[in-house]
Formats: structure tokens, C-alpha cells, sequence
């Protein structure tokens, strides 16, 4: 099971399969992201992935408009709640019980020390590719109490 922001999960009991429209089921989501909203144009979204396990449908659902620089935050705050080594072990002996994915153990213990080894949010996000600029113009309207 994917670990969603509390706040996406508390959307399950809301939202249905657009195919067989059954309640979806938080561990059947296979993936999440952020990409282009296809309902409102000029945007972001946050989206998920999921396999009906009624229907047997896979379906991609836009759930909530959301920019880069708010998904990316909230991946670095579920990221560090708790990292400990227990959990680390713990996610990675539950992803072997999983289905096979393309990404490997090697990827997934190097993707967890680059976030251990940056030194801070910024450093991070410089690090998947967002320039300083961006960054200074999100903390700016982020203080400011909007998104800019």
C-alpha cells in the first residue's frame, strides 16, 4: 500500500471507480503523482493510480489540484516522520512481499540516502531538479499565505 497524505486517504469514502463505481480502497492504489490537470487546464493535480479489485480496471483519478513545489512537500514530510531504521527495514521487507517493480532495491536504498544526505528541503529539491528561483518564489508567496 502506497502511504497517501491523510487527507487524500479521507477521500476514499467520497470517491467511487469510474468504472464499476465502487468505493475505492486506499491499498489498491498502485501509484501517485502530480501532473497536469485535465480538468482545470492552466494546472496542477494530484493523482493516483488504482486497480479495481471489483471491475479489474486500472484508472487514473485527478483527486485534488496541487502544484510541484505542495506535492513535493508533502513527500519530504511523510518521508521524515519517520525514518527510522526499523521503518526503512520495515518498508523494504513489505515491498519485497509486494509485486515485483521496476524499481530495485539498489534504487530504492540510494533514493533513501540522497534524502538522508541533503542537508535541508532546498537541498533537496535542487537535488530532483527544481531551480533556486522557483524555490525562492514559492517560499516567498508561501509566507505570504498564498500560492502565488
Amino acid at each position: 500500500m502506497i502511504d497517501l497524505p491523510r487527507r487524500i486517504n479521507d477521500m476514499f469514502d467520497k470517491i467511487k471507480c469510474p468504472n464499476c463505481k465502487k468505493f475505492l480502497i486506499p491499498e489498491r492504489v498502485v501509484a501517485e503523482g502530480i501532473r497536469n490537470s485535465v480538468v482545470e487546464v492552466d494546472k496542477t493535480a494530484f493523482f493516483v493510480e488504482y486497480d479495481c479489485p471489483y471491475c479489474k480496471q486500472h484508472s487514473t483519478l485527478e483527486l485534488t489540484i496541487m502544484t510541484v513545489e505542495d506535492f513535493v512537500m508533502e513527500m519530504l514530510d511523510r518521508f521524515t516522520e519517520d525514518d527510522s531504521p526499523e521503518k526503512t527495514k520495515e518498508i523494504v521487507k513489505k515491498s519485497k512481499k509486494q509485486e515485483k517493480t521496476k524499481i530495485t532495491d539498489l534504487e530504492y536504498k540510494e533514493a533513501i540516502k540522497f534524502v538522508r544526505n541533503c542537508e535541508d528541503n532546498i537541498a533537496f529539491l535542487i537535488g530532483i531538479g527544481m531551480n533556486p528561483e522557483d524555490i525562492e518564489k514559492y517560499a516567498y508567496y508561501k509566507d505570504k499565505g498564498d500560492k502565488g
